[in-house]
């Protein structure tokens, strides 16, 4: 079973690398791939954040992390179907849910262990 560090790595991989091919796209105008490609960056500048954190070596972030992990699987399958840009947007926007959840749970704000 992965790690949470090594689904986080797959998914900042995984945005990295969409990131820099978005231009090539041919769904969408130029308007539309600038925008997906900026919010794959701001996700992917958030998940570098989080690597190094504790919690990321804890059993606790595995739910987010896999989440993360999925949510870039899934953009990165929708981008290459050249599905309809709304189909996008909504994963897209799952990602970022899923990247924003597990910075918030990363950092362990009321969280002790004893």
């Amino acid at each position: 079973m992965p790690q949470g560090e090594e689904y986080l790595a797959d998914a900042l991989a995984r945005c990295r690398q969409m990131a820099g091919q978005i231009a090539t796209l041919e769904q969408g105008d130029d308007a539309w791939r600038s925008d997906v490609g900026q919010r794959l960056s701001a996700v992917a500048d958030l998940l570098q954040s989080i690597e190094g954190r504790f919690f990321l070596r804890s059993k606790l972030c595995l739910p987010f992390a896999r989440r993360c992990a999925e949510g870039a699987e899934s953009l990165e399958a929708a981008l290459g179907r050249a599905e309809a840009t709304d189909q996008v947007d909504q994963t897209l926007q799952a990602l970022e849910l899923a990247a924003r959840t597990l910075d918030e749970r990363s950092q362990m704000q009321g969280m002790s262990i004893t």
